[in-house]
């Protein structure tokens, strides 16, 4: 596991003002991964959660495109982070990387 990597994420907390914030996260602080529809629910119904025991290589994909600067990243509580990755129509997919609370 690469638990020492460093990725630097810029986010978004409040898309009104769109507020900016950077963190600094570690694959070792991340619970979880959904990857699935975005415009649902997350209780994973359309969609898929990855643990970290499971695939960490998803998990770690999703984190070097969060810290890439080449999507919108958007937060709740600084410990739920998402993106889009495609969007076809009304479908959205995205990425929603939970951390340990």
């Amino acid at each position: 596991m690469h638990i020492g990597i460093e990725y630097k994420v810029k986010y978004f907390t409040n898309y009104e003002t769109k507020e900016e914030k950077e963190t600094v996260i570690t694959m070792d602080k991340v619970d979880n991964l959904y990857i699935g529809k975005g415009n649902s629910c997350r209780c994973g119904c359309v969609g898929d959660y990855f643990e970290m025991d499971e695939n960490e290589r998803a998990i770690e994909k999703s984190l070097r495109q969060m810290a890439s600067g080449e999507y919108e990243v958007r937060s709740i509580e600084d410990y739920i982070f998402e993106i889009t990755t495609s969007v076809n129509g009304d479908y959205e997919r995205v990425k929603t990387l939970y951390l340990k609370k």
